[in-house]
């Protein structure tokens, strides 16, 4: 099957995410291999299809003092990552 190569990283980001736990923005950046803006933009498309979920820490609640985001995969990403691995096989 032949994917285009931000399917790639979007089934890369999924995976990162398959272990159901929230990761922070940076995380996910330095594991991908991908830049903040075009991290942001994969993001938004994979909540779009209710793929993963999104969490805003604001800065009061964050051990830095400033805001960021945290993902997690969906219940239906984690099926649809399956989905895809099977039939990468």
């Amino acid at each position: 099957m032949q994917m285009l190569k931000s399917d790639e990283i979007k089934i890369k980001i999924l995976d990162h995410l398959r272990d159901r736990k929230w990761h922070s923005f940076y995380d996910i950046q330095r594991k991908c291999g991908i830049n903040y803006t075009m991290l942001k933009k994969h993001i938004y498309f994979l909540e779009q299809l209710s793929l993963v979920e999104t969490m805003k820490v604001n800065p009061e609640e964050s051990v830095t003092g400033k805001g960021s985001y945290r993902v997690r995969i969906t219940d239906r990403g984690a099926e649809f990552l399956q989905l895809i691995k099977d039939k990468t096989k």
